[in-house]
């Protein structure tokens, strides 16, 4: 059930032009470039469910080394 909010709130931001989503990967691009904007909906996403979080924390992780 709380993927499914997540994915409706990427579907959304998507629609506005501020991000693109792989849905295969579910990698998400920023397509803007106001970085409290991008935090906002970064966190917006990552809280939008517990798997959310946990593939944010996850890639965070890996995006490091």
């Amino acid at each position: 059930m709380s993927m499914e909010k997540t994915k409706r709130l990427c579907k959304e931001y998507e629609d506005e032009g501020k991000i693109k989503v792989n849905w295969e990967t579910g990698d998400i691009e920023f397509l803007i470039k106001d970085k409290k904007e991008i935090e906002k909906i970064h966190q917006k996403i990552a809280f939008s469910s517990p798997q959310a979080l946990l593939d944010t924390m996850w890639r965070s992780e890996r995006d490091k080394g």
